[in-house]
């Protein structure tokens, strides 16, 4: 589908020569020769990016792009002038526009131009579909006491101004805590930024967080980094602890001085957003462990918030399942099945190690399993990988794991206790899965299974038993 330009300039060579060379690459192009027309036509049409001009015989090229920004903010307007200086660029960007172009126009400058604007546009609207995936009503469902504190801390914490962390096992929810931190501060109506160096190159880290500047053939390119499409709003910066050193010396220099250059720029820039950090640890644990630098962990250490686990909030188990397997039934076009009380009984103890997102995909998938004709759901309806944890979920709940840490007796009867130990608590904490339990403890499964013979684990409660696989 074709890109709308709105070519808005009572110079009628400009808007034919400009029109006819758009047109040939491609793009759908709508033109008027004054601001009014130019608003009738808005009203209208769908456009993608305005090319206004800013002096007219009847109208305003910058009262139009102040109505532009207000009416239609999905619009990315840039400026044009014969007339213009350093000091009316910078005012028509401060109002919202993209760019700024002097006439006489350089048509391939307007393509670079076009085509960066809309490939930050394209940038903001998948920040949002994403932000709109993460954040899913059904992740913030229950009514557990660990749920019921979290929410409100998250009232409390939304009202500071100082950096917040955000601490949580892998599917807790994260990012909806980050989501709801923003919608209940006053930066509200601002923009929420996600970033993560795992999304992006090495090459590309400081880039897409910074922005830059370069030149190409003596054009000007411009790129707007993850600090930049905050404006006054949140920043929610994922896998801390992964940034390289040298950015995160970058990242406290911008905290501690409110401003950042982009990659080859010299032109300073205003930060206002607040940062909100993720992680699996404490940021005091990561700093410790050298992961942080200490500057950037100083800067960045104010409110702390433990997102629990699923497994830390059971009761809210059920119902989140029943969100997601209605949903899932609904996107089907199925009636919602009924689950068996065996099937709720295995889904209140299994450990759920993925926690909230791993809930949705077995929702999900149970359903696809099933097929539109079950009417009720049950234990083997479960992905085959996981039904052995669904035989005796909670075969090892009654070990008391700290009769297992008695340092008295000789060593080799100590290292077999330790080992013993070990097995069994991962063994509980994977719900059984003797698949699991060995690919997390980095072995064989025949090792493990021998291991498990040698301490008496191989009886009737041992799920080699009940494995399928």
């Amino acid at each position: 589908m074709s890109q709308t330009v709105l070519i808005v300039d009572d110079e009628l060579d400009i808007q034919s020569s400009l029109s006819l060379a758009l047109r040939d690459e491609g793009y759908h192009v709508l033109v008027a020769t004054l601001p009014d027309e130019a608003l009738e036509i808005l009203s209208k049409e769908v456009v993608d990016v305005g090319l206004f001009d800013i002096w007219f015989p009847k109208g305003d090229g910058i009262d139009l792009l102040k109505k532009v920004r207000q009416n239609y903010p999905r619009i990315l307007p840039i400026m044009m002038s014969g007339h213009g200086t350093i000091e009316m660029a910078l005012s028509a960007i401060r109002l919202g526009a993209y760019d700024f172009l002097e006439k006489p126009l350089e048509l391939e400058k307007v393509l670079v131009v076009l085509k960066n604007a809309l490939e930050t546009r394209d940038l903001r609207n998948e920040n949002e579909r994403l932000n709109h995936l993460l954040f899913e009503k059904g992740q913030m469902l229950g009514s557990s006491k660990a749920l019921s504190q979290l929410k409100a801390q998250i009232q409390r914490a939304a009202i500071a101004t100082s950096p917040i962390t955000l601490i949580g096992e892998l599917g807790v929810g994260k990012n909806l805590c980050a989501r709801l931190l923003h919608d209940l501060c006053s930066r509200q109506k601002q923009p929420l930024v996600t970033w993560s160096p795992l999304s992006h190159t090495e090459n590309s880290l400081g880039e897409s967080l910074f922005g830059s500047e370069l030149n190409q053939n003596a054009i000007p390119l411009r790129k707007e980094g993850a600090l930049e499409y905050v404006r006054e709003g949140t920043l929610v910066i994922g896998d801390l602890e992964k940034i390289p050193t040298f950015l995160q010396n970058r990242l406290a220099e911008v905290i501690k001085r409110g401003s950042f250059l982009r990659e080859n720029g010299k032109q300073s820039i205003p930060f206002k957003g607040r940062i909100i950090a993720t992680s699996t640890r404490p940021l005091s644990e990561e700093q410790r462990f050298g992961k942080i630098t200490p500057e950037l962990f100083h800067l960045l250490n104010g409110i702390e918030i433990q997102v629990p686990s699923l497994r830390d909030r059971k009761e809210d188990v059920l119902e989140i399942f029943d969100y997601f397997l209605a949903r899932a039934s609904a996107d089907q076009g199925i009636h919602k099945p009924q689950i068996s009380e065996e099937l709720k009984s295995w889904l209140t103890h299994y450990e759920w190690p993925g926690n909230v997102r791993e809930l949705k995909n077995i929702a999900e998938r149970i359903l696809i399993l099933a097929g539109e004709e079950r009417k009720v759901l049950n234990i083997s309806d479960l992905p085959e990988e996981i039904q052995n944890a669904a035989s005796h979920p909670d075969d090892f709940s009654d070990v008391d794991f700290r009769s297992l840490q008695d340092p008295d007796g000789p060593l080799r009867k100590l290292r077999g206790e330790f080992e013993k130990s070990i097995i069994l608590q991962r063994l509980h904490k994977l719900g059984g899965n003797v698949t699991k339990t060995a690919d997390s403890l980095g072995i064989e499964r025949a090792h493990l299974h021998r291991k498990m013979r040698q301490f008496g684990l191989h009886s009737s409660r041992d799920p080699q038993n009940n494995e399928s696989h």
